[in-house]
């Protein structure tokens, strides 16, 4: 049996004003890596964000959330040009301080960037990939249906691909538990498709959540054989 070394990225949800204080919610991202005997190694210094970057913390991992990027497409969509400004500052301030960027790309909800998708993502990628160590193809809650979620997911691979062939792509991004992180790990399998790295929300309600999350996504893991680039 493959054995597949985990490294968890455990990222903290961050508001503007600092760290939330309901109940804490931490965005996982475990990295598909093929291995024997290798260790499990927990990152805790690390947060996700849509706005202002967290002060005062030592952070290996930042996430940027989908709310970045749908800034940068909004006024492309408008019939303008990409609005870059912002994500540009943050990627390069966390470059300075060696940060490494997990950036989520959102999955639209409507049917109207179904055309689109491709170019949005290959020109984000071309624009990003060598500050981003990680795309994540984001589920929203406005998409609706796992089918929809993973035929984005594909088209997206190629597009980053023609970006950067080096890039590590993954997601879904959902809350768990939930069915798309299982049907990401079935379709990637069957069609070939590289998945870097899986990605999912849990609250804690109490610690179980998060060792109970890891422990079903290392299973689905395990019973699958991912391919890491495209064939």
């Amino acid at each position: 049996m493959r054995l597949f070394g985990l490294i968890f990225h455990l990222l903290l949800a961050v508001v503007t004003s600092g760290w939330s204080q309901e109940a804490r919610r931490v965005e996982v991202s475990m990295d598909c890596r093929e291995g024997i005997g290798l260790i499990p190694s927990v990152w805790r210094g690390g947060a996700t964000t849509d706005g202002v970057l967290p002060v005062g913390l030592e952070l290996k991992t930042v996430r940027l959330g989908p709310n970045m990027v749908r800034t940068v497409w909004a006024t492309k969509l408008a019939g303008g040009d990409y609005s870059w400004s912002d994500l540009d500052s943050r990627l390069d301030t966390l470059a300075s301080a060696g940060i490494d960027v997990i950036l989520a790309v959102p999955v639209p909800g409507g049917e109207a960037l179904v055309d689109l998708w491709p170019e949005l993502v290959y020109d984000l990628a071309s624009r990003t990939h060598k500050k981003v160590g990680r795309f994540e193809i984001f589920q929203g809650e406005e998409v609706t249906g796992n089918a929809r979620y993973l035929e984005f997911y594909e088209s997206a691979v190629w597009a980053i691909y023609r970006a950067n062939a080096r890039a590590r792509i993954g997601g879904p991004g959902t809350m768990w538990p939930g069915e798309t992180l299982s049907a990401l790990i079935s379709q990637c399998t069957e069609l070939d498709l590289p998945l870097n790295f899986v990605s999912w929300g849990v609250r804690l309600n109490q610690i179980s959540d998060l060792t109970d999350s890891m422990a079903d996504a290392r299973e689905l893991l395990r019973e699958n054989r991912l391919s890491s680039r495209p064939g």
